[in-house]
């Protein structure tokens, strides 16, 4: 066998072996912990290389315990642990060879089959109610790994194949982690939305993206931020993405019916896909409306009449674009002296401001309707909380 084809089939096999271990019940303990009982290695075992190349390896001479793997989906059942060592033994040293797939990677242009799928996909997406943007990044990702195979479609396409070309884009590219999770919910959401099953990369291990606290600025420069705003609309707009800690799309999508001015609220409608979907991250709630900001709205509301958006563009009943809401967020700033300024940080910030005012963290997540407690609990981080007195002010002495 020649060297070449050695050196990848023990990245075959090492790949295979590292994310079986990540999946396994065991933990990777070193040789020299051999004596001390709980080590998966045993004492004196040959390396991982000289196994590679030998389709007869019985699975009692592995190093490793291995859970066994499908072609589908990552299955550690009930089998007994000889056959489950042959099973993942015989997917590790048939994987294909993807050198050939490497060097086709660069291919410019879809076939005409794959420009449909990845047409489809986009469309799918859109129905579920991703936003364009999402549904756009998802596309691009997707073209980008069909790209990779253009000799094959998804389905023909083995979880080796895969998982060997993301660990290797990965190891190339030097991409960062949330860049390489894009790929994997790209590539996961084809087979789900597109070919209807589960996918082979349900079950991946996936890299942790390094988690970054949410940028936000003082309760100080957010009134800099709306004195100097400029029109009354512009003004409206920051107060309400402020004030209602809504999302850009948010207060793009408000309608007039949506201000109840006699109930102080605003109704916030969920994503909703093409077919009228509901997202299932993005449900209908109702926020309470600021009384100060009702005052501005209902002058904005005589001044400008809207036909059906509460912010609409040059066009009538066109909703403004959520590049011209940044503009005007950007001159603002810039007016008020402040840098790296963004919609986004005026409702960060209103998460903050609420959780230093003493509003507990379940009730600022349903009003920032985030579908997890765990992302509100991000902005408890930023967040300045005041010491609490000491319970000696109230004694006599």
């Amino acid at each position: 066998m020649e060297l070449r084809q050695v050196t990848h089939q023990y990245f075959v096999l090492e790949s295979l072996y590292n994310q079986l271990m990540a999946l396994s019940d065991f933990s990777p303990i070193g040789h020299e912990n051999a004596q001390n009982g709980n080590a998966m290695f045993p004492a004196n075992v040959p390396p991982l290389g000289e196994f590679v190349g030998k389709e007869d390896v019985s699975p009692n001479a592995l190093p490793f315990p291995l859970p066994l793997i499908s072609k589908q989906v990552y299955s550690p059942v009930s089998e007994n642990q000889s056959a489950r060592k042959q099973s993942a033994i015989k997917l590790a040293v048939t994987a294909p060879d993807l050198r050939s797939v490497s060097q086709k990677e660069g291919k410019k242009n879809l076939s005409e089959a794959q420009e449909e799928l990845a047409g489809k996909f986009v469309s799918k997406l859109e129905e579920k109610a991703y936003t364009k943007r999402t549904a756009r990044s998802y596309g691009n990702a997707l073209r980008t790994f069909l790209k990779a195979f253009p000799d094959a479609v998804p389905n023909e396409l083995s979880q080796q194949e895969i998982e060997l070309w993301l660990h290797r884009r990965m190891r190339n590219k030097k991409l960062s982690a949330a860049q390489h999770n894009t790929m994997i919910s790209a590539i996961q959401l084809y087979y789900q939305l597109v070919e209807g099953i589960l996918g082979p990369l349900s079950y991946l291990k996936r890299p942790k993206a390094k988690q970054v606290d949410p940028q936000t600025i003082s309760k100080e420069e957010i009134q800099r931020l709306i004195n100097a705003s400029g029109s009354l609309k512009n003004r409206c707009l920051l107060l309400l993405t402020y004030s209602a800690g809504l999302r850009v799309m948010e207060v793009l999508s408000l309608r007039k019916v949506d201000l109840d001015l006699t109930k102080m609220t605003i109704f916030v409608q969920g994503r909703k896909g093409k077919n009228g979907q509901q997202h299932h991250r993005r449900s209908d709630r109702t926020v309470p409306l600021s009384r100060k900001l009702a005052k501005i709205l209902e002058q904005y509301l005589t001044e400008y009449v809207p036909a059906v958006w509460l912010f609409e563009g040059n066009k009538r009943a066109h909703k403004y674009s959520e590049r011209s809401a940044q503009s005007v967020m950007q001159q603002a700033a810039k007016k008020a002296g402040l840098v790296k300024t963004s919609l986004k940080m005026l409702r960060a910030s209103y998460a903050a401001h609420q959780l230093e005012a003493g509003i507990s963290v379940s009730a600022v997540q349903d009003l920032m309707g985030h579908n997890s407690i765990r992302t509100t609990t991000r902005f408890a981080h930023v967040a300045k909380r005041k010491l609490p007195a000491s319970p000696a002010d109230n004694l006599d002495f």
